[in-house]
């Protein structure tokens, strides 16, 4: 079988969403929905050529969304996801094997200019019957609830600044600074990125170089960018190269001073896009786990072993790894380096003449008993020293005697005597 019916010359006004209920009298048939609309001559100049963007999104009886051209985009960090088709003004969306419905068919005017725009839908089947009833079953407005990450708006998720997708279920890469990244987005697609972690402040920049495809660069403060607007705060790529933020990098003008400056790479051609984003940041800001920030750039942190009597820091994201002097005892000298990574270990032993006493070096007493020194005063001085440990004169029979010192006053000699 075969049926089709249609609707010409339907308004839709800006934000507004005319919505028909689909219902078909077999099961495992095709359907097919197609819109249409004559846009508004564009500025050849603009940024966007179309002008008012209406929305085709079909919901099934299992809550699952269909959207128009059933386009998919591809990046390097996602894989392949949906996307929303905000470039032509004739949008279908095929089921090959569809259930009895009923369908729920939206036509949304998602960005549309002028008051009103006027559109035809034509719904045709492979079924028997096809019936279009008056009530339609309650549908989510939007999929999969924005996965808490957005808001509803026109039937299209508001996602927050750090997520994208359809479903907002996508979470946009963070650019690590100092370091060539390298995107890549399929024709018609989009992908973002943000410009280091919401709510830090730092000067930044940012260098483009095209590697492959026509990749068009926007920028946004705290929202993702689309073709329609751009920050003025932030040079255009696509003149300069370069987009650069040196100032109230966290809060323009009338801005959440927590938000994150978010970077759109756009494929609006015909082919895959490659571009590689370096991303350089100013004092205060982040780096990714192993590289630290050295003159704006990040770079791999030093780990090499320190001279003796130092040990090396831990670096992060700011702070960089470095050798910093071990602590130990008096009357101690060091051996080796410490290990690195916060670890003041120095290994270090006692002088001479020192020895290990409860953590310290001590003087090593039993040394010192073992030598004994005499001195002698007179004018002119003069002095006899016992040999060390003692002198022992032996008589047979033999006896060993401890020697005695006698101390006269001066003049004075010490003498030492057997007994």
């Amino acid at each position: 079988g075969f049926v089709l019916r249609t609707w010409d010359r339907v308004s839709v006004s800006p934000g507004a969403t005319n919505t028909l209920c689909v219902a078909l009298a077999d099961a495992a048939a095709s359907l097919r929905v197609t819109l249409v609309w004559t846009d508004p001559a564009a500025n050849p100049a603009a940024n966007a050529l179309l002008v008012n963007d209406l929305d085709l999104v079909v919901v099934d009886s299992r809550g699952r969304f269909f959207f128009g051209n059933s386009l998919l985009s591809q990046d390097e960090a996602h894989g392949t996801h949906a996307i929303i088709d905000d470039n032509n003004n004739a949008e279908q969306i095929t089921i090959a094997s569809a259930d009895s419905g009923p369908y729920v068919v939206r036509v949304t005017g998602a960005s549309v200019v002028t008051s009103s725009q006027l559109y035809s839908l034509v719904v045709t089947s492979s079924s028997s019957s096809m019936s279009t009833p008056a009530q339609c079953p309650a549908q989510a407005a939007c999929p999969g609830g924005c996965s808490g990450r957005g808001t509803c708006s026109n039937g299209r998720c508001e996602c927050a600044a750090s997520y994208s997708g359809v479903d907002c279920s996508l979470s946009n890469v963070v650019l690590p600074c100092g370091v060539a990244y390298a995107a890549g987005v399929s024709s018609m697609g989009w992908s973002y990125y943000l410009a280091g972690s919401p709510g830090l402040s730092y000067p930044w920049s940012i260098t483009l170089a095209r590697t492959a495809g026509f990749a068009d660069v926007y920028f946004a403060y705290n929202r993702l960018p689309s073709r329609n607007d751009y920050d003025s705060v932030v040079k255009n790529l696509t003149s300069s190269r370069k987009a650069t933020c040196s100032s109230s990098c966290d809060t323009p003008t009338n801005a959440d001073a927590n938000g994150v400056w978010v970077i759109g790479v756009a494929s609006l051609c015909c082919s895959t896009a490659n571009v590689t984003l370096k991303f350089t940041c100013g004092s205060g800001a982040p780096c990714p786990a192993g590289l630290t920030l050295r003159s704006g750039v990040c770079v791999e942190c030093d780990e090499s072993p320190c001279p003796a009597g130092q040990y090396r820091r831990h670096c992060t994201a700011t702070v960089d790894g470095v050798c910093l002097p071990c602590t130990k005892p008096p009357n101690a000298s060091f051996v080796v380096g410490g290990p690195a990574l916060d670890s003041d270990t120095c290994p270090w032993t006692c002088d001479a003449g020192f020895v290990l006493s409860n953590g310290a070096c001590a003087l090593n007493t039993s040394d010192a008993q073992q030598t004994t020194t005499t001195t002698t005063t007179s004018p002119p001085t003069t002095t006899t020293t016992t040999p060390t440990p003692t002198t022992t004169t032996t008589t047979p029979p033999t006896t060993a005697t401890t020697p005695s010192t006698t101390t006269a006053p001066a003049p004075t000699t010490t003498t030492t005597l057997p007994t």
